[in-house]
């Protein structure tokens, strides 16, 4: 069977899969309809102590305007390819088979075998693509799990800040109050050790200072 035409058309929004399991989507081609759950922002709003809701971009079917690239697909042995594993080869064919218009392709390309390749690799890709699929919903729910804890160390290490804030000013009072008491007995003992009461007065004046904190205990 000779090959089609290659032509390409205009082409809306492609979704680039790698072998590792990661996506690259090119800019759409309008902003995607807002989720209700979304804020005017853009952002969703989470209620403090919660995780922030997740909503990503609306999914709509685009319409087909490329040909399917014949010369791309003649080239491919998917016996090989799902023999080798080759999914770089995989991906190069993604692009024609999800978007190549088969509408307008002339009935004689579309023949027995060429209808079973496209078929076969379409069956790779969505293979292919689950397996994807099932990575990226992993890796997020690994990710969900490492910001839970990290938003629990978080909690907990606010707390045991504002009870070692309180404990250190408890210890301030007693610091405080310790002093005092050492001073009151330092005044008791020069008492009984026959010092004169205005010396020991006038130590306990510029002992206590101007903000009074070491002053005679009552």
């Amino acid at each position: 069977t000779g090959e089609g035409p290659n032509e390409v058309g205009a082409r809306a929004t492609r979704t680039r899969v790698n072998p590792i399991g990661e996506r690259e989507r090119a800019p759409p081609l309008r902003a995607p309809a807002m989720a209700a759950t979304d804020s005017p922002g853009g952002a969703n709003i989470a209620e403090p102590g919660e995780m922030p809701a997740e909503s990503g971009p609306s999914f709509r079917f685009e319409a087909r305007r490329a040909r399917l690239d014949w010369r791309l697909l003649h080239s491919v042995d998917v016996d090989r390819l799902m023999r080798e594993n080759d999914l770089d080869m995989l991906e190069t064919t993604l692009e024609t088979v999800a978007f190549g218009d088969v509408t307008v392709e002339d009935s004689r390309n579309l023949t027995v075998n060429n209808s079973r390749k496209i078929l076969r690799l379409a069956q790779c890709q969505v293979e292919y693509l689950l397996h994807v699929q099932e990575t990226l919903v992993a890796h997020k729910e690994r990710l969900r799990r490492c910001a839970e804890e990290a938003q629990r160390e978080c909690i907990d290490a606010k707390s045991r800040f504002k009870h070692e804030r309180v404990r250190a000013k408890e210890l301030k009072r007693e610091l405080r109050t310790a002093r005092k008491a050492l001073r009151t007995y330092e005044v008791l003992e020069q008492i009984r050790s026959g010092k004169p009461l205005e010396e020991i007065l006038t130590g306990a004046i510029v002992f206590a200072g101007p903000d009074g904190e070491g002053s005679i205990a009552p």
